[in-house]
């Protein structure tokens, strides 16, 4: 549909006018994202980089990511599924064929619409006269706190793009981090089942490396909203 490069100088800047918050249209979708992620914790600093299929079903409140993971050199080919009605993660390692399932963190759940206490901060222009709204809103949950900048089309409320600054402990321990994401090729979906079949070495549920883990919690917490 569009490709969404965070790239500001190349905006043309718009109206500043208060917004109204939409809600995405579509029932079902799927999108491309490609996203980085700095981080720190004591004397360690660490980037990570995905490039994420993501398929989002909010008639059954379903979403999942396939993702190419690139962590401290090394590729790992993931997958993670998200079940909101039954409080179920699903997260798949295809490298180390591994699969472990667990319930979901604290607070999680599907979001459709701009957050009530987001703050509308401008609306721009993209290439091929694509007008986005840029909007700001406070992340704090019991595994990540931190500051949240959204952009969303103004004609079907699709995610843009999405950057995050401040912490997460998904990990077990506290880290700082910086993520950034860009999201183009949306598609409309008519059925999602194909997506969330699990791979057939999912017939247990065994530990998950931690930052696999914990880049797969990233990635389904702020990927869209």
């Amino acid at each position: 549909m569009m490709r969404s490069c965070i790239i500001f100088l190349c905006l043309a800047v718009c109206s500043l006018a208060q917004q109204e918050k939409c809600c995405v249209k579509q029932e079902m979708f799927a999108a491309t994202s490609g996203s980085v992620t700095g981080y720190h914790t004591g004397d360690y600093n660490g980037v990570v980089g995905n490039n994420v299929f993501a398929v989002v079903d909010f008639t059954q409140s379903k979403s999942m990511a396939n993702t190419t993971l690139y962590v401290e050199g090394n590729t790992t080919y993931m997958m993670a599924i998200n079940d909101y009605k039954q409080n179920t993660e699903w997260t798949i390692d295809f490298t180390a064929k591994k699969c472990e399932k667990a319930p979901l963190p604290e607070g999680s759940k599907l979001q459709r619409c701009i957050p009530d206490d987001a703050t509308f901060l401008e609306q721009v222009t993209y290439p091929g006269n694509v007008l986005v709204n840029f909007w700001n809103m406070e992340l704090n949950t019991p595994t990540q706190k931190g500051q949240v900048t959204l952009s969303v089309t103004a004609e079907d409320c699709l995610t843009a793009g999405v950057t995050f600054v401040g912490s997460t402990t998904s990990s077990g321990q506290e880290v700082d981090a910086l993520y950034a994401a860009g999201y183009y090729n949306y598609k409309t979906l008519s059925d999602t089942s194909p997506y969330f079949k699990l791979p057939s070495f999912c017939d247990s549920s065994t530990a998950i490396h931690p930052k696999v883990k914990d880049a797969a919690r990233r990635l389904m917490k702020i990927g869209f909203f």
